[in-house]
């Protein structure tokens, strides 16, 4: 995409050359069209499906003149006029000079995918204006590109702050599609859009985030406007809430009987805060503020951007199953209250992941040895249900209920054994009292070292490991469901994958220099989860046994996640 910017910027510097010396150095019965065009690239023709890349994309329509008298609007494709078409040899240019000013002609384009004609008479030099705005006029969107190589539909984002694109919810890290229909491709794409607009009109930004086609729109602001309401917003604190949260997919929010699925899942309460002084408690789903209701184009992070500190406000949220609202008084940042509380000194459990697919909803664990787990009575392959009357669907969900515990309370747990229903109830205890030394992941798992019919040759067979792109993490996300990260958030070192071809597995290992609750998975290439592995406390070298091989040669996607930052990394498979 980098040959194809710099074609772009040389046809646009020749045509804007064109465009304001024509009229000097031609006479004044040159027919002239009134445009600025840029060519396409092969692939950008063939993403939006033109019969030919030989032709001009319109990028503005000058004031005054003949396709602005015809209608002729940016994002037009011209491929030819009357009898004549555009090829590798005859560009646009080389066709209007067949002709002269006054001339009728039929102008031959693309428009909204759609083949039409459109009869014109052409003019001069000199009856075209281009437009000239101050800055307090220039329309600002507020976005920047995040990934200039890229050669497919959508435009990945940053945000600027303050900006038209921060007030309709448009957030850094999505990927613009369209721009009031438009197919976004490429950064001159978004720039045409843009530049067509007036302040005050409304823009309409087609985006998908988190594998989720969804539409924001709004009026238009200036830079000058932008910039106004930041000095403004910077000299107000903005309101503070006081949680720390997760989305959650919508089949999880079907599970729970969650109406809206794009609220808040609250994972924790910061001390000293709006939320803690409500009564806002760990695993409330946040869903409204005041008449303000999340949705696909509205988180509740955008939603509080509407606030400032000292604002009241009434907060809607579903708590054991019942609709509640409670009023709220925000507050700001430098009131919260964080405690830090020494890893070994926290609350623990004593579970990790039995690596077992389970059809029903729960999470299948493993118990370790002299833990609170093993003191109530669970053993390996139990299923849990519920801690603290709490529906366990994920390990996420498990790692709120813990971690908000205090050392010494009574944990209540169901769970599961060969479809009987069990309980338990005992003080949870310290990491440093269960003195597990269990951390590095030992388990042999039998499966592991069978050989599935067609397996591959592991005597010749190696593992490429690289990271993945965001758009293959978008596209996982929207074919499968699989969330993983582009941005290696984990300072995850020494990552290495073995054959051990006795055995007929690989061995996986890493180290994680920080500590805490961590979650391993490998997906394959179909978003299925072949194995996954959790404890909740973890730091050092991770090494374990895994059977890729069953699955054969491929792509296969590593996701680990530690204290809610995640990395992900690509595995490809092949012969030796």
């Amino acid at each position: 995409m980098k040959r194809l910017f710099n074609t772009l910027f040389l046809f646009l510097l020749g045509g804007m050359i064109l465009a304001q010396t024509s009229g000097e150095r031609c006479s004044d019965d040159r027919a002239y069209l009134g445009i600025y065009s840029t060519s396409v690239s092969e692939e950008k023709a063939a993403i939006l499906q033109l019969p030919q890349e030989e032709g001009s994309l319109i990028t503005e329509v000058l004031i005054g003149g003949a396709a602005d008298r015809a209608g002729l609007r940016p994002f037009d494709f011209i491929y030819g006029i009357d009898e004549y078409r555009t090829s590798s040899r005859d560009d646009l240019t080389d066709l209007l000079v067949k002709y002269k000013a006054g001339d009728q002609a039929n102008i031959h384009l693309i428009r909204d995918g759609r083949p039409m004609t459109i009869n014109l008479i052409l003019g001069r030099a000199s009856d075209s204006i281009q437009r000239e705005r101050d800055s307090d006029a220039s329309p600002f969107l507020g976005i920047s590109n995040r990934d200039s190589d890229k050669d497919d539909l959508g435009i990945l984002i940053n945000v600027i702050d303050n900006s038209t694109a921060d007030a309709i919810g448009l957030q850094s890290g999505d990927k613009v599609l369209l721009i009031n229909g438009f197919p976004m491709i490429d950064w001159s794409d978004v720039t045409t859009a843009i530049n067509d607009l007036e302040v005050g009109n409304e823009v309409v930004v087609t985006y998908e985030r988190d594998g989720r086609k969804m539409e924001a729109s709004g009026r238009i602001q200036s830079r000058e406007r932008s910039l106004e309401i930041r000095e403004k917003r910077e000299s107000v604190e903005n309101a503070f809430f006081g949680i720390l949260s997760q989305t959650i997919s919508q089949a999880k929010a079907k599970k729970l009987g969650f109406e809206n699925a794009f609220g808040s899942y609250v994972s924790a309460v910061i001390g000293n805060t709006a939320a803690e002084r409500a009564g806002i408690m760990p695993f409330d789903y946040i869903y409204g503020v005041d008449e303000y209701r999340t949705g696909e184009g509205q988180s509740l992070t955008n939603i509080l951007h509407r606030y400032q500190a000292g604002d009241r406000a009434v907060v809607h949220f579903v708590r054991r199953s019942q609709d509640r609202q409670v009023q709220v008084t925000f507050g700001n940042r430098d009131e919260a209250r964080r405690e830090k509380v020494d890893e070994c000194e926290g609350p623990y459990f004593g579970i990790q992941s039995s690596h077992s697919y389970v059809e029903r909803t729960g999470v299948s664990v493993k118990i370790i040895p002299k833990s609170t787990a093993q003191i109530i009575g669970m053993k390996d392959q139990d299923l849990i249900v519920r801690i603290n009357g709490y529906p366990m669907i994920d390990w996420e969900d498990v790692g709120t209920a813990i971690d908000n515990m205090k050392v010494g309370t009574n944990i209540e747990v169901k769970w599961i054994r060969n479809g009987r229903e069990m309980s338990g109830r005992a003080p949870i205890m310290s990491y440093c009292q269960t003195k597990t030394n269990q951390i590095v992941p030992q388990t042999t798992h039998e499966d592991l070292t069978r050989r599935a019919p067609g397996g591959i040759d592991l005597d010749n067979v190696e593992v490429v490991v690289s990271d993945i792109r965001s758009e293959e993490a978008v596209q996982m996300s929207r074919l499968h469901k699989v969330q993983l990260s582009a941005h290696n958030q984990i300072n995850m070192r020494s990552i290495r994958i073995a054959t051990r071809p006795a055995k007929g597995v690989f061995q996986l290992s890493f180290v994680l220099p920080e500590h805490g609750r961590t979650i391993v998975r490998i997906y394959n290439d179909v978003g299925r989860n072949i194995y996954e592995y959790y404890t909740d406390s973890f730091t050092g070298e991770f090494k374990d046994e895994i059977d890729l091989s069953q699955n054969g040669i491929g792509t296969y996607y590593l996701h680990v996640q530690q204290n809610g930052k995640s990395t992900s990394k690509r595995l490809i498979l092949r012969k030796g």
